[in-house]
Formats: structure tokens, sequence, C-alpha cells
């Protein structure tokens, strides 16, 4: 792939100097795509400027400084690049800085003259404090300020939690954070709707949407049990709200991708797009391009999750057909094979999953749009196949799309293989031989920290692992012959 070069962009500022002219581009070479490596070479024109004058007086310096400028630029344009560029440094195809050890001996005056300047700065900064400290004992200080005497006495047995002075405590101005701890900060930008026609839907961070297949379906409705509590809530628990994204793979026949295969794939992709409409099956399908296109409404629910349990902090989902979003990728995880001796086959996870880099891209604007606008916290954007359940035997794994392989970095999101699973965790499902053989006995992280959660659980309990996990999936069946009851 072609490297942007920065001669080759016009811009009205004046140009770094030509060692940061080779930083930008040594950068920018370890972009994914020539758009993003555009937009980040562009941003950097723009802002180069604003490194302080005194840091490029002092090179070494400023080149630390303007490092760290390029790598906040590519934080906002590909979240998780910082570990992309610590690995490229590695590897040399970044530079590393010449302000080293070694230089530290050739700027030693340099060094003594601002460690002098420090403890002088600070002997004055004690010297105030101590100031301070000595005349609010006299009166004057700002615990004895004194109060207008023509406020009127509060009469005796008065409520006193509203009367005294008013203080303002000064802090800080910040950038106000957002609620969610986990929330990259990418998202908290703005993401709007730039145009609308017939057919597709366009929005400031590239997305579009194709919308001429999109249908109705069945309005979203279903209960929201809380975490930490056994007590089944009434109809006041019934919502229509977006709660989360769940990601689904097609699993069907794929064609490889050729250029000689191009009208196969676009006849494959064509009729998984037709028969996901007849069973408004995922609210949205990602085809082996990267096009996305709108199957049912969002406002409506789909039938993308069968059984399915999760959870985040405060409340357990057991219907996710409606609380939260089914994007589909065209695309498999596992194929089928025939064992010598058996005619029955048998199913075994590929070594690598088959969503294409365009897909991703499209995956991720899709993901930053619906979670912004719905404002869904990262913990609820998670694979189906870790979600799927089999309720008759309480089994975790029923379907397992995506259930390995998922490129959670790509997508801004934290690795849930590793998670504690709710299934397991509040309900005492689990996984069974089968399970284990589809995924070459490669099981999720999470489910070894989910099984050592009920072990201490049920010996806090003082009760064996069999009673206390029976006691749960005696907890699952109450909730969902509840929630069935709440929609009658």
């Amino acid at each position: 792939m072609k490297r942007t070069n920065i001669m080759e962009i016009p811009y009205s500022q004046n140009l770094p100097s030509e060692k940061w002219r080779r930083l930008v581009n040594e950068y920018a070479g370890i972009l994914p795509d020539a758009p993003l490596k555009l937009k980040f070479t562009r941003n950097v024109l723009k802002y180069f400027h604003k490194v302080p004058n005194y840091c490029r007086r002092y090179p070494h310096f400023g080149e630390i400084v303007f490092r760290e400028m390029l790598s906040e630029e590519m934080e906002k344009l590909l979240p998780g690049s910082r570990a992309l560029v610590r690995k490229s440094m590695r590897k040399g195809k970044i530079s590393r800085s010449s302000f080293a050890l070694p230089n530290i001996y050739r700027f030693r005056h340099t060094i003594f003259l601002l460690v002098i300047a420090g403890l002088i700065g600070g002997l004055g900064i004690g010297a105030t404090f101590l100031y301070d400290v000595i005349h609010s004992s006299t009166g004057s200080g700002p615990d004895n300020i004194s109060l207008d005497r023509s406020v009127q006495p509060v009469p005796v047995g008065s409520d006193l939690s509203g009367v005294g002075p008013i203080r303002k405590r000064i802090v800080p101005s910040v950038a106000k954070e957002n609620e969610e701890g986990d929330f990259p900060r990418y998202i908290e930008n703005p993401i709007w709707l730039v145009e609308k026609t017939a057919s597709v839907e366009t929005y400031s961070n590239r997305l579009q949407i194709i919308t001429s297949f999109s249908v109705e379906n069945i309005p979203r409705s279903y209960v929201v049990f809380p975490k930490n509590s056994d007590t089944l809530p009434g109809k006041e628990a019934l919502s229509t709200e977006i709660r989360g994204i769940l990601y689904h793979a097609s699993e069907g026949d794929m064609a490889p991708l050729k250029p000689e295969k191009n009208r196969l794939l676009k006849q494959y992709s064509n009729q998984l797009l037709q028969f996901a409409g007849r069973q408004k099956g995922y609210h949205y399908l990602i085809d082996r391009f990267g096009r996305i296109y709108r199957i049912v409404r969002e406002e409506d629910a789909a039938f993308h999750a069968g059984n399915a349990v999760w959870a985040d902090e405060n409340s357990i989902f057991l219907n996710l057909n409606h609380a939260f979003i089914g994007i589909c990728f065209e695309g498999k995880g596992f194929e089928e094979f025939h064992e010598e001796g058996s005619t029955k086959p048998k199913i075994r996870a590929l070594d690598d999953a088959t969503i294409t880099e365009a897909q991703i891209r499209s995956g991720k604007e899709l993901t930053d749009w619906l979670r912004f606008h719905y404002k869904i916290p990262e913990q609820n954007c998670v694979p189906h196949g870790i979600t799927s359940v089999y309720p008759r035997d309480k089994l975790i794994g029923y379907h397992l799309d995506l259930a390995h392989g998922f490129p959670f970095h790509r997508f801004g999101l934290r690795n849930k293989y590793g998670d504690m699973f709710p299934s397991i965790t509040e309900f005492g499902f689990k996984g069974d031989r089968h399970f284990r053989e589809v995924l070459n006995g490669n099981i999720w992280p999470g489910i070894n920290r989910s099984e050592e959660y009920l072990k201490s659980r049920a010996k806090q309990g003082n009760i064996s692992l069999a009673v206390y996990r029976k006691q749960l999936n005696q907890r699952f069946d109450r909730y969902s012959d509840w929630q069935t009851h709440l929609h009658e």
C-alpha cells in the first residue's frame, strides 16, 4: 500500500521541519487505509503549530511533545493504536526518540538548572502555604468569614439542614467524563445523519446504510430483571429501550473473496439478504464487501437471538430479540467435516474467522453510531455465541456464531471471551462435551472464571456446588415463566 506523502498535501500552515515530516510519514504508514492516512496527515498539519514555542527551542523536548500529539491524533482515528505504535517501534517501522538515557549527560547543565529552579519554586510555595496557615488561626482565613448580620435568627427547633453559609468549592476546570467509565472518548464526539434519500442514509462518521430492504416487525417489549435481587418485577419493568448490540455470523455458504468469484459472491449475498428479510432475522446485515443493509427497523424487535442470556452491572436480560440490536456479518467461523467410519457430519471451528477488513470497518462505524445514539454501554456489545443457551438442559453455546475470533479491539470493545458469563453466574448453566469438542478444547477463559465464582458462592452458602447450581437453574425457570406471564 502506497504511503501518504506529507509533501503532496497542500496546506496553508507552515510545514513542520524535515525531521518532523519524516515522523508524520512513519506514523501514517501504519494506518490500515489511505483515507485514514490522509485524514491523519491533514489533522497533524492543522494542529502541529500548537506545539509550544519553548519546546521548539529544545528539539528533543519538542520531539517528545510532537510524538505525543501524533499518538493522540491516531488514537482519535483508530482507537487502541498506541499499542500498534509501540509494536511498530519494536519492529523498526517507526524510529525511536533520540532523547534517550545516554543523552542525559549532554544536557546535564540544563537539567541541573531545572532542578534548582524547581527547588526554589517549591520553597516559595511552601512558604506561602505556611503563611496562610498561620494567618488563618488569627481569624483572617476563609473559615472565619463574617456573616451578614442582617440575617434573621433561626427559631429554636427549626430544621437546620439547609441553614448556614453556602461555600462554593473551587475545583479545577476539567473535561466532563462520560458516565460510562468504559465509554471510549471517540464515541462522545457527535455522530449525526448527514443525508437521507429514498434508499440510503449517510452519517458524519462515513457510515452508510442501505434502507431499501427495510421491513417492519413486532414492537419491542421485554422484562428488565434486577441483577442483585430475586424479587420478581411487575409490569413497570417492561421496557422498549435498546440496551445492547448482539453480533452474529451468517454461517452459510461462502465463496472465496477473489475477483473471479465476484458474481458468486454477489449471488450468495443477495440470497442471504432475501432470506434475512423474509425471516426478519436481524436489524442489520453487512455483506462481504462491507455494505450495510437495514433489515428490520430499529424500533422493532428482530428474531436474531433465540434463547439467550446477558446481564450488565444492574440488569439481567432474557429476551435479546427485543432488548438488543442484531448485527449479522456475512461470514462463518465453523465448518462441517466427516470422521472416518461416521455417517453423521461433525462441526469444528475454523482457524480464522472469515470477517473481511471491509466488514470490520463498516461494523465499527455502525457500532459507533448505535452506541452514541442509544447510549449503549461497552459491556452490552457481545457476540451471539457467548449468550446463546439451551434452556431445557441448562447448557451454554447452543448457537456458536462468533464464538471465537471476534476482533473486539477493532470495535473499541473489551474482549468478552475472558469475562464471566451471566448464563453461568446467574443461572448455573454449563458447557457439555459437544461444546468443548466443537471449540477444539479452546474454551473461553471466562468459563473457568465463572465456574470458580460459582464454587466460591456455594462455599459461602455452605452448600454443595451441585445444589447451588440447581437453585440457580430453578431461578432461570422462574424468571422465564414470569417473563411469559407479564406479556400475557
